[in-house]
């Protein structure tokens, strides 16, 4: 995100504020309107972005914090389409909230916002309904300054860095009860100040559609028992990807006719279909992006997995597919 500032006006912030898109293959920019001259980033509605971009994975949309003017109730949180470059405006404004948006974060359909409620600081953690646009919870409320919030989809926790000045440390909150899991912070020793998650381990999508993961030591114990699946899990491809129609998945190796099937989850591992397949196909499978009951899925982040019908097989890594307007 790119801030654009006035510096012969008291550094106010002037539209355009922008986000830039990097090829990280290339290392080059990637230009947002390639009709009008030059190279041009995305252009956003509201100014001053100040704060960490998120993903939100049922919307397949990146969400920008936007303060605008200090003291000014301007900003708001703006949705950008990654793929069709352009911004789809406010999610959320700051007159909405009546108070300045500081990181915000998706977690299903509700919006999960820190706010600054005076100039001491003092900030709030609330939900709001991104489908009924209003605010339905204050999760938290700290006499000081909460710096960063992040989403876990596959737990559905929101975790909160609070750097208040008694008790400083991490809250954990469950994002579809919006109630705390901490009795207290988790102590940081310092107050913390930017949060990130990081697992050793591959996740995956257990039998009746509950989140789980394998840890390193699970993998390799299973290669010690002579698990040879453990070590050749099938891994999957597929194209278009995203895609707005038909998406081909390609297991590899290919599986044994009748012995495999992929699985399709939404971001809370949940069952959405499952594929199986037989013969001449025995290597890929087709989803048209319907649930089991063929009705179309919403856009949004799905996740494929193989699923072994043989016993004693282990279940692989799953793979990303995104489903676009």
């Amino acid at each position: 995100a790119l801030q654009r500032l006035d510096r012969t006006n008291a550094w106010a912030p002037t539209f355009p504020s922008m986000v830039a898109v990097i090829d990280i293959a290339t290392r080059t920019l990637v230009d947002a309107d390639p009709v009008a001259p030059g190279m041009q980033a995305i252009a956003l509605v509201a100014t001053n972005p100040s704060n960490e971009l998120s993903y939100d994975e049922t919307g397949a949309r990146i969400l920008v914090p936007l303060v605008g003017t200090y003291g000014v109730n301007d900003g708001g949180v703006e949705a950008v389409d990654p793929f069709a470059l352009q911004s789809q405006g406010l999610v959320v404004s700051e007159s909405q909230l009546g108070t300045e948006v500081g990181p915000a974060v998706a977690a299903g359909n509700d919006l999960f916002v820190i706010t600054s409620s005076n100039f001491f600081f003092d900030t709030q953690l609330i939900a709001f309904d991104l489908v009924g646009g209003v605010v339905t919870d204050t999760l938290h409320a700290s006499l000081g300054f909460v710096s960063d919030c992040i989403h876990d989809p596959p737990t559905d926790r929101i975790y909160l860095a609070d750097r208040k000045n008694t008790d400083p440390g991490v809250r954990v909150f469950d994002a579809a009860t919006k109630t705390e899991i901490t009795v207290s912070p988790i102590d940081t020793g310092l107050p913390p100040y930017d949060l990130t998650l990081f697992r050793a381990s591959y996740v995956g999508v257990a039998g009746g559609g509950e989140a789980s993961a394998g840890s390193d030591a699970e993998l390799a114990e299973d290669a010690a028992d002579g698990n040879d699946a453990a070590i050749e899990a099938p891994m999957l491809a597929a194209w278009p990807n995203p895609s707005r129609g038909e998406v081909v998945i390609r297991m590899t190796p290919a599986a044994a006719p009748g012995s495999a099937a992929i699985s399709i989850y939404d971001v809370r591992g949940r069952l959405i279909r499952s594929l199986t397949g037989s013969g001449a196909d025995r290597g890929e499978r087709v989803w048209d992006g319907a649930d089991a009951n063929g009705l179309a899925v919403a856009p949004g982040v799905y996740f494929a997995r193989p699923h072994s019908l043989d016993p004693g097989s282990i279940d692989a890594p799953a793979l990303r597919i995104i489903r676009i307007r």
